[in-house]
């Protein structure tokens, strides 16, 4: 199956609930590790669509009435998720 084929690929970011393109359209490249070859490209993303993005996430958390999660917090979770990940291997 060539993935170019299939409708679940998107080659664009997903920011507030809208699918997009880098501002300027450059790409990155998303490779096969197996053959080296371009499986497909992806928006490179940077500090012209970071304001974008951050209003995004300070909205809808204002909107859902949740605070944003801190760095903090995402780091115990994401380690706590290591260590559960480890003990199943």
């Amino acid at each position: 199956m060539n993935l170019a084929d299939t409708p679940l690929l998107r080659e664009l970011c997903l920011i507030d609930g809208q699918w997009l393109p880098a501002n300027d359209g450059a790409t990155t490249p998303v490779t096969n590790p197996a053959t080296g070859g371009a499986i497909a490209h992806v928006p490179t993303m940077g500090a012209a669509e970071t304001p974008a993005r951050r209003e995004s996430v300070l909205l809808s958390s204002v909107s859902s009435h949740k605070p944003p999660i801190l760095v903090e917090s995402r780091i115990k979770l994401l380690r706590l998720l290591m260590v559960a990940f480890r003990q199943r291997l």
